[in-house]
């Protein structure tokens, strides 16, 4: 009787500190979320307002987390636009990238390892559906993230 007792307490308190692991790591994600989508989101609207050749200026700005298939902790945004003026995809991903940059430089944003470049634009497309314009952003602040940057790159050389 006393082995099954044992048994039980033992199980109940894996139990009790799997649900207090989780609950700490889902924590400190959303913290982690929370304190680089705010920077990111600012950085879009410098942008925004900076590059008038390219947005809308009455286009409000918002992000989402983009789908975590790639881990825990990748610091990706999604922003979508009903309209961008858009005369060169390329160069205009690379003017957008530019100019978050830019942002990051003059607010003394740094990403991981100190990297001064902490802003990267990872996707930029066009629905067929609805023609909205949808921009993703990383801020590479975190190992993880950094890593995503490197696949998203490899999978576009390879496109």
């Amino acid at each position: 009787m006393i082995v099954i007792i044992t048994v039980i307490v033992v199980i109940l308190l894996v139990m009790i500190i799997s649900v207090i692991r989780r609950h700490a790591a889902q924590t400190t994600t959303n913290q982690l979320i929370m304190s680089s989508q705010l920077p990111t989101n600012q950085a879009m609207r410098y942008a925004q307002t900076n590059l008038p050749e390219l947005f809308d200026q009455s286009a409000p700005i918002s992000s989402t987390l983009v789908a975590n298939v790639w881990g825990h902790g990748v610091m990706a945004f999604e922003f979508i636009f009903d309209d961008l003026r858009i005369a060169n995809q390329g160069t205009a991903m690379l003017t957008l990238e530019q100019t978050l940059n830019d942002y990051a430089r003059q607010n003394g944003l740094v990403g991981y390892q100190k990297l001064a470049t902490p802003f990267k634009v990872t996707d930029f497309w066009q629905a067929l559906d609805d023609h909205k314009w949808h921009i993703d952003i990383t801020y590479i602040i975190n190992q993880v993230t950094l890593e995503y940057t490197h696949d998203i790159e490899k999978l576009n050389t390879r496109a």
